[in-house]
């Protein structure tokens, strides 16, 4: 670590640097507002300022406020410990990659959802295929028992013997779920 403390920034060659930087990396209109965060967290105090710019005026209002900051450091040297002028498109590129690394992350997330909600999608569908033919043929077991009742009371009124028929049509093997539709069920 070098124990010298930091030096204050050029003032003058700075300027143009910065408004070089700005015209050559944003020739494009980025909108219609200033805003500037001051943040002194030790104080607790947070604030954004907005400021209305006129369109094409932007590296003027760049060039401005860069000047207004060098102003403030140099007014303030003697109580600021460091002023960080360069270090700030690093830091810059750096939040760009974790942002875009979350994203990422997030997409993948979003991917994993929509599979899982077309597999629940599918097990939801089979489920009620299934429960559709077991009702299907539960209840034509009941009506043919209940014609076979309604025969046998026929019989007995007539004083004749009825032997009733084995009536099969519901076999709940044959209806076997698989884990996860008998979760849905």
């Amino acid at each position: 670590l070098d124990p010298r403390p930091p030096t204050m920034p050029d003032a003058g060659a700075q300027a143009g640097e910065e408004k070089a930087f700005f015209e050559r990396k944003c020739p494009y209109s980025l909108g219609t507002k200033l805003l500037m965060s001051i943040q002194v967290p030790s104080l607790e105090v947070q604030t954004v300022l907005e400021f209305a710019l006129k369109d094409g005026h932007q590296a003027n209002v760049f060039e401005g406020v860069a000047g207004l900051v060098r102003g403030i450091s140099g007014a303030l040297k003697d109580s600021l410990q460091f002023v960080d002028v360069e270090g700030t498109a690093e830091k810059l590129k750096r939040l760009q990659s974790r942002a875009s690394q979350a994203l990422d992350a997030w997409n993948e997330r979003l991917r994993l959802a929509g599979e899982s909600v077309a597999q629940a999608e599918g097990v939801k569908e089979k489920a009620k295929t299934t429960m559709n033919a077991m009702r299907d043929a539960y209840f034509k077991e009941l009506l043919c028992l209940k014609e076979q009742l309604y025969r046998q009371d026929k019989h007995k009124a007539l004083g004749e013997e009825y032997l009733p028929t084995d009536v099969s049509i519901f076999d709940p093997t044959d209806y076997a779920f698989d884990d996860e539709v008998g979760k849905v069920v």
